[in-house]
């Protein structure tokens, strides 16, 4: 009688017991396999925090000289109606930090033997890195932690807002190691929109800068055709981002996003990084590569690369494409490609550009070393880890017109200046780019492009 009455009491208490392992073991694995599947490198997305907060990627900022390491997650923040849209001079001034530390925090998430452990966030703040704001902007959140295990490629951060109670783990891998070798340039390209589907201009860009000893190219897929996605898939050098972007309408940010997409790019990169655009060619001469450039003992001591932009205009060099219908049946029609094989590309048959050369810091371009950049423009690089170095000047170069030009192929009639239109500038002849005809012709880009068509 009473063996029976311990094992009424026993029996109910175990299966309490095992209840509750059962809850507290299942209940973490959901975040247990969406971290195994992010350090196994799962597709990198947008997601949403909040109507306000929106977060793209992590990585460890600890390359601050005075500053203690943290995780810098990019993503887009809502600028409040109350602020006025700041200037690009001021616009790194428009932070809330008492604002974002009372309504979201941070966790880090790591695993050890198996079992998971977080890591609350004792501080938050935000940086403004955008040239221009509309109703987002991109930004910096910086999460701070009392440390930072070093457990490579394992750890994962998420955004929660405050006094919410079981709010989702939005785990977004944090990551250390950058991609590529020291003396690697890889290129670094907006998010193509459109929907792009001009699939010569897009492999003569690739095979281009593959001729010059590009190592490797980071696209964001905003809206692309089905043909253009097929040939980026195909290029071994190339990574296609998905550019879900969160907000629902484009317009609310400023050009699509680009430096957001800019900075996740430069920041998941080693050695050198050209931000450039899909028409604009970076012209040596007086190198055979843009590595041979970067690397020239002659400038060991400069980290960044600003190139003169001259145009090429449309106006000047008529292009005339016909439609071509791809080999295999069933794809996307819209390729296009020059009249006959023998033409090349079209950067090959346009020979005149403006004579005038654009400024410095006016519609150029560049190259950087990706190690050194903490924040970027469109046109050159806007903060480094040397806070006491001003504006980049003292390890840049500012690479003279004849050692190498940026080449802009495009339709110059929108382009307004105070004076005559741009392509009613003086034009002069500029054969420097066949120097590289042979070599393009015999890149696996160019094969890929031609045995497609």
């Amino acid at each position: 009688m009473r063996l029976r009455k311990i094992v009424k009491v026993v029996i109910p208490f175990l299966l309490l017991v095992g209840c509750l392992f059962y809850y507290i073991h299942y209940s973490w694995s959901p975040n247990k396999l969406k971290l195994e599947r992010f350090a196994a490198g799962e597709t990198t997305s947008w997601r949403r925090i909040s109507n306000d907060v929106f977060l793209y990627s992590a990585f460890i900022e600890d390359r601050l000289e005075g500053e203690r390491a943290y995780v810098k997650v990019i993503g887009l923040k809502r600028i409040s109606a109350k602020t006025p849209p700041p200037t690009v001079q001021d616009i790194s001034k428009v932070t809330d930090v008492a604002d974002i530390n009372s309504k979201y925090y941070c966790k880090l998430f790591y695993t050890v033997d198996g079992r998971m452990v977080g890591i609350k966030s004792d501080n938050i703040t935000y940086f403004v890195f955008e040239e221009g704001v509309k109703v987002y902007a991109g930004v910096f959140y910086k999460c701070y932690f009392k440390s930072i295990p070093i457990i490579p490629d394992s750890l994962s951060v998420a955004l929660y807002p405050q006094n919410v109670h079981k709010y989702p783990d939005k785990l977004i891998q944090v990551r250390r190691v950058r991609r590529g070798k020291p003396t690697d340039v890889s290129i670094c390209v907006r998010p193509l929109f459109g929907p792009m589907d001009d699939l010569v201009k897009l492999a003569q860009f690739i095979a281009y800068y593959e001729a010059l000893g590009v190592s490797h190219f980071t696209f964001y897929d905003l809206s692309i055709s089905p043909s253009i996605r097929d040939f980026l898939q195909r290029i071994e050098k190339a990574d296609l981002m998905l550019w879900n972007l969160p907000t629902g309408n484009t317009s609310e940010l400023w050009d699509f996003g680009t430096l957001t997409a800019l900075h996740d790019c430069v920041y998941r990169s080693q050695g050198y990084v050209a931000v450039v655009d899909i028409d604009e060619f970076i012209v040596p001469s007086q190198h055979s590569s843009l590595t041979h450039l970067v690397t020239d003992s002659v400038y060991q001591s400069k980290d960044q690369f600003i190139f003169h932009n001259v145009f090429f205009c449309d106006e000047f060099c008529p292009r005339v494409v016909e439609k071509v219908r791809p080999r295999s049946p069933g794809r996307d029609k819209s390729w296009f490609r020059p009249p006959g094989p023998s033409s090349g590309f079209p950067i090959f048959s346009c020979n005149q550009r403006t004579k005038r050369i654009w400024g410095i810091h006016d519609r150029a371009k560049y190259i950087v070393k990706a190690s050194r950049a903490v924040t970027l423009g469109h046109h050159y690089v806007t903060s480094t880890v040397d806070p006491g170095v001003p504006n980049y000047s003292e390890r840049t170069l500012y690479v003279p017109p004849t050692l190498a030009l940026l080449n802009h192929y495009r339709e110059c009639r929108p382009i307004s200046t105070k004076r005559n239109p741009v392509y009613n500038r003086t034009r002069i002849p500029d054969m420097q780019i066949m120097e590289y005809k042979t070599a393009v012709e015999s890149t696996e880009a160019f094969r890929l492009y031609s045995a497609l068509l």
